[in-house]
């Protein structure tokens, strides 16, 4: 409502980071931020992610992208329903890492928010109804203008 995209698609790409974060950890014990990959049971998930180590490396921290990748290789279906949305997630996520408060210069724009809007409510698994609305106050006193 005010304008603030930058802030706002910042914020929807930390939700949807969490979200992933969260479902490994309660769903698979797996720490995104410090994953062993020896101690993976699933030999798919385990072999993919031998493929990231670089030489004499054992644990990898995965950002948001290569999270949603392992629950796809987990056969979650949050990492199913990412693939099947990956080119428009990356398209909108390429603009957010150009913002001005990622690691870019360029501000982002309504209609990218509204995608991204869009994309987070469906990996949360909410409507845009569900969200909090918060009041708009008025400051206006009476003979001041």
């Amino acid at each position: 409502m005010e304008h603030k995209y930058d802030d706002a698609v910042a914020r929807l790409y930390s939700a949807i980071e969490k979200k992933a974060k969260i479902t490994l950890k309660q769903k698979y014990a797996i720490d995104n931020s410090h994953v062993v990959v020896a101690k993976l049971e699933v030999p798919a998930a385990r072999r993919w992610l031998e493929e990231q180590l670089e030489p004499g490396q054992d644990v990898l921290q995965l950002p948001l992208m290569r999270s949603y990748e392992l629950l796809d290789k987990l056969d979650d279906p949050l990492g199913a329903q990412f693939v099947r949305h990956q080119r428009e997630v990356e398209k909108v996520l390429g603009v957010r890492n150009n913002s001005i408060l990622a690691h870019g210069y360029a501000s982002v724009d309504g209609d990218t928010y509204t995608k991204m809007l869009r994309i987070a409510l469906d990996f949360i698994g909410l409507e845009q109804k569900d969200l909090p609305q918060f009041p708009q106050v008025r400051w206006g006193y009476a003979g001041l203008a």
